[in-house]
């Protein structure tokens, strides 16, 4: 009989329910399997799109993040020059600007000229600057996007019961490894090296990493150890192997971080003196 992780890893790769697969083997009568059809966005809860519904979700979030971004910076833009007008788009600066142009008209030629054209040059200017933020606001939205994706799939790859909580492991996993892109592969690096196949040379995928990872931190690990490969009596880590683990993550001992691990660990007997 497959085991849970099998079990779970094979429902998140053809996009069934949690459990659905189990009760599927499990039942003594002939049941249909129904397999969801186009591409995941987001295994851990089997949200299932087509091609044309994911395009449209992406260019709505494109679409979103680039209104947001054009309307923070006219807004900066009204507060850096000590402007008032309704409205937070290009087209009301313009109006304002035309409107401005026009209350100014009454003056002498030569002086309304020389008026206009250092205004000018300061809207030059200051409509560079925009594109720039406006450019690498994209750019930040862009990689924020990204980054959230890569957290929620480590995330969901951390599958088991673990001595601290997901988020602490993934704060430790991310200081530790980047992650980069080659197209649609992502290349994981530890330290500045990059992972790969010891024989086929070819990048290691991110959840065979995380999986690896995790498992120094997993309650009950393969081998019956609850201390992982560190030591241990199988009811639970030494302390040795604590204060090793603790050094790595950079607490020190006697820190508030490792007193509130080793506290929580003596309580929960995932930590033995």
């Amino acid at each position: 009989m497959l085991n849970e992780t099998t079990m779970s890893s094979l429902e998140a790769l053809i996009g069934m329910e949690g459990g659905a697969l189990k009760e599927a083997l499990e039942s003594e009568d002939s049941v249909e399997v129904k397999i969801p059809q186009g591409r995941f966005v987001n295994e851990e809860d089997h949200v299932v799109f087509t091609k044309k519904e994911l395009l449209k979700h992406d260019d709505h979030l494109k679409t979103t993040h680039e209104k947001a971004g054009r309307e923070r910076l006219i807004k900066e833009y009204k507060r850096e020059n000590g402007l008032e007008f309704d409205g937070k788009t290009i087209e009301h600066l313009r109006a304002f600007d035309k409107e401005q142009i026009l209350k100014e008209a009454g003056k002498e030629p030569s002086a309304k000229i020389q008026e206009l054209e250092q205004k000018n040059a300061r809207l030059v200017e200051s409509n560079e600057e925009w594109e720039q933020k406006h450019n690498s606001l994209i750019e930040s939205n862009a990689r924020a996007e990204i980054k959230r994706t890569d957290d929620t799939d480590i995330l969901s790859f951390m599958k088991g019961e673990y001595s601290i909580p997901k988020t602490d492991m993934l704060t430790i996993f991310n200081s530790k490894h980047s992650i980069d892109r080659d197209g649609e592969s992502r290349i994981v690096s530890r330290n500045g090296e990059k992972l790969e196949d010891g024989k086929t040379f070819e990048p290691l995928g991110l959840q065979s990493i995380v999986e690896d990872f995790s498992k120094q931190y997993a309650k009950n690990p393969e081998g019956g150890s609850a201390g992982g490969d560190e030591g241990g009596t199988g009811g639970g880590s030494s302390r040795a192997a604590f204060d090793k683990r603790m050094q790595a993550e950079g607490h020190n001992k006697g820190g508030e971080e490792y007193m509130r691990q080793l506290n929580k660990g003596l309580d929960d007997g995932t930590i033995k003196l």
